[in-house]
């Protein structure tokens, strides 16, 4: 029943549709037959065919949507405010195949929204490739039209919403990673990236940062003689903090990272210091001629911004009244120099001029020279504009509505920095020099991959040039006479990379095919070197001393053979790290030296003060000839009368201190008469004897000394009045003449 309900209802429908068209066609057809009888009063004579109000009652024309529309071919003008359609009697149905005015409204809505610029996010980063630590960078993007659209300077990382398209990315490091102070070419890559719509572009860029160590070889001769000598070497940064350090050496080796260092070198009452530039990957050698400190003045020259105290960098020379270059130093602030006394000229040289100054050194007084320079003008060019500001985005869709990034003319471009698209190779400079002299010597250079393939060599040169792909070699050099060295390098595409190779002096020359040392290409793989024998820990502790209150003083520190370890001066204190043992420590401060016996402990550090009330200088005291006095001669010898070098002291009825003898086998005193005692202090042993003064006579006192002995050392006492066998006398004569030969 329900299917015979439908088919009806659908014949039904067919039936009245039917009607409706031939209603509509008749009423039309009558209406064109009377305009045409009569054109002028068609507005005013009323229709005489008759309409079946029964049937428009069923038919219900309004309840079908017609909408009046144009020939396909031609887009509709949207209708607002359109009010029923069959109140047109123009109105015509709408045709199969063509498309409503919502239709129409729809597909222009469509195609705006498509014509809005599309946008994604690039995110970007910069690490080390060698241990992956992120690096900060400075990052340029450019678009396809070689103009800038972005750009952040020292960031580790950065991001962008740029419209959907291809761009160029510059990323450069920064002057505080790269160091490019002492670097002349920036460390830098480019990469071509696409930005797609509503996505996230992550780009991790990977630059090795440039080398950064440079060595320092110093030497100290004496200015006299030219003859080497010991001192002790220490290093201060710019900041004035002492970076490293070496005692009592000749000649000393330190690896610095670049920069400028103030190295001062002292030795007795002998000193210079100066300031040393160090160049990364290089090796700088200076020799320093030490002569007295009350000779030489001291000169600080500073270069400072013209409107301020701001440093800034300058070429400086100073030169002496002949000519003679005494320094030079390259793209510095400032420089300290200790000079002897004299007429000097400083000549300063920046990007904006020079300046030269006449001084006038004097012993033991300082001078303090700045020169004033404009400010360098920037490299950048003032009238950019960053269009995409560095913006944090984190996982945020791009809101379409944003405006689109503006790309005018009036926005500056910037030079793209070419790169070797034909070959995309990286440029690798090897260089040999003597390990002892720093000199150039002539070596066999051998570039071979890590698995041991021959790619190139150069055979007898100071140096060497190789243009590589990117990649990791192995690089071997090698010279007659000296040990042969092997190292991996890295070179990347599109930069050089300078290699030093300072080789050893061997004992025996290394044996080569032929004098030329046109030798064969190196072994490709070796016998692991045997593991040397681990040496046989001795145990040590730590020894601090110090002056108190502190004051710069001459620490030396010795075995208790006298044999000197190490030594350290004008120090208000010193830190060493010794063998467990005995040592005897010397500190010598206003021309008085002071001895103490110390003992250094395993894993313990033991301290040590001086006094710095015992070093007061000796005042020269007024004679009171009033006052009666007598000589006392005091010595120190061992079992066989041997004399023996130790320290005296006399002191008076109050425990005062009223004589002293240092570092002596024969002590002599001039003393008044009256009660003394005198010690001896002889390395570990130490002794004391009570003896009286007589007016205007000499008391002769002896030590007699046992070394090995832990007791007291046994003393010869002779009473101050007791006459004394001839023969006694003669022998102590005969002493003393061949101790003052000998």
């Amino acid at each position: 029943m329900s299917g015979s309900s439908g088919i009806g209802q659908l014949l039904k429908g067919i039936v009245v549709g039917i009607v409706l068209i031939l209603a509509i066609v008749g009423t039309m057809s009558m209406l064109d037959k009377k305009d045409s009888n009569n054109t002028n009063n068609r507005a005013q004579t009323p229709s005489t065919t008759p309409i079946n109000t029964e049937n428009n009652a069923e038919i219900k024309a309004p309840e079908i949507s017609i909408a009046s529309q144009t020939p396909a071919e031609t887009t509709p003008e949207p209708v607002e405010n359109q009010s029923d359609n069959t109140s047109d009697p123009e109105q015509k149905p709408v045709l199969e195949g063509e498309k409503t005015t919502e239709e129409v409204i729809a597909e222009q809505k469509a195609a705006e929204e498509a014509a809005k610029p599309k946008f994604g996010i690039l995110k970007l980063s910069t690490i080390n490739p060698n241990n992956k630590e992120s690096l900060m960078a400075d990052y340029v993007v450019i678009d396809s039209k070689n103009t800038k659209v972005a750009e952040s300077n020292n960031s580790s990382t950065a991001s962008y919403r740029l419209p959907v398209g291809t761009y160029k990315v510059i990323t450069t490091l920064s002057s505080t990673t790269s160091n490019t102070t002492r670097n002349k070419e920036p460390v830098q890559n480019t990469q071509t990236i696409t930005i797609s719509a509503n996505k996230i572009s992550d780009e991790v860029f990977e630059l090795e940062p440039p080398i950064t160590i440079g060595v320092l070889q110093v030497s100290a001769t004496n200015a006299n003689n030219k003859q080497s000598m010991k001192a002790n070497f220490i290093v201060q940064d710019e900041k004035g903090e002492t970076v490293a350090s070496r005692n009592n050496v000749m000649r000393t080796l330190f690896k610095l990272k670049a920069g400028s260092y103030k190295v001062t070198v002292r030795s007795g009452n002998n000193s210079d210091f100066r300031t040393i530039v160090v160049e990364p990957g290089e090796s700088t050698s200076e020799v320093f001629k030490l002569q007295e400190s009350l000779l030489q003045g001291k000169v600080l020259v500073r270069i400072l911004e013209t409107n301020s105290n701001k440093p800034v960098t300058a070429d400086i020379e100073i030169t002496s009244v002949n000519g003679k270059k005494i320094q030079e130093l390259k793209s510095v602030s400032q420089t300290e120099i200790a000079l002897p006394a004299g007429q000097y000229t400083v000549k300063a040289t920046s990007a904006n001029g020079q300046l030269n100054k006449n001084i006038n050194v004097t012993a033991g007084q300082a001078i303090n020279q700045v020169f004033r320079f404009d400010a360098p003008t920037s490299t950048n060019d003032t009238d950019e504009v960053k269009i995409t500001d560095d913006i944090k985005i984190t996982g945020v869709e791009p809101e379409d509505t944003a405006p689109t990034p503006e790309t005018t003319d009036q926005t500056p471009s910037i030079e793209i920095p070419t790169t070797n698209e034909n070959t995309g190779l990286g440029s690798l400079k090897l260089f040999a020099r003597n390990d002892n002299t720093q000199k150039p010597i002539k070596s066999n250079f051998y570039v071979q991959t890590l698995n041991g393939k021959n790619i190139d060599k150069k055979i007898y040169a100071n140096s060497a040039e190789f243009n590589l792909k990117p990649g990791r070699y192995k690089i071997t050099v090698r010279s007659k006479g000296h040990k042969n060295i092997v190292r991996n390098i890295k070179v990347n595409a599109d930069q050089t990379i300078n290699e030093a190779f300072s080789l050893q002096t061997t004992l025996a020359p290394v044996a080569s095919t032929d004098d030329n040392q046109k030798a064969d290409l190196p072994v490709r793989s070796t016998a692991p070197p045997k593991p040397a024998k681990t040496p046989t820990t001795i145990p040590n502790g730590f020894l601090n001393v110090a002056m108190q209150p502190a004051k710069n003083t001459h620490f030396i520190i010795a075995n208790r053979k006298g044999k000197k370890i190490v030594e350290l001066t004008s120090v208000p204190s010193g830190n060493f790290k010794l063998d467990t043992g005995v040592y005897i420590v010397t500190a010598i401060h206003n021309g008085q030296r002071r001895k103490q016996t110390i003992q250094v402990l395993q894993g313990k550090t033991t301290r040590l003060n001086f006094n710095l009330a015992d070093f007061q200088p000796q005042t020269k005291r007024v004679v009171n000839d009033a006052i009666p006095k007598g000589v006392l001669r005091s010595r120190i010898v061992d079992n066989a009368g041997r004399p023996l070098r130790g320290d005296l002291t006399v002191t008076n009825l109050r425990g005062q201190v009223v004589a002293r003898s240092n570092s002596v086998t024969v002590g002599v005193f001039d003393l008044p008469a009256a009660p003394h005692t005198i010690m001896v202090n002889f390395q570990a042993l130490r002794g004391s004897e009570k003896v009286t003064i007589s007016a205007g006579k000499t008391t002769v006192q002896t030590f007699t000394i046992t070394p090995n002995d832990s007791r007291p050392p046994p003393v010869n006492r002779t009473p101050a009045n007791q006459p004394r066998d001839p023969k006694d006398i003669l022998r102590d004569k005969l002493k003393e003449e061949l101790q003052r030969i000998f």
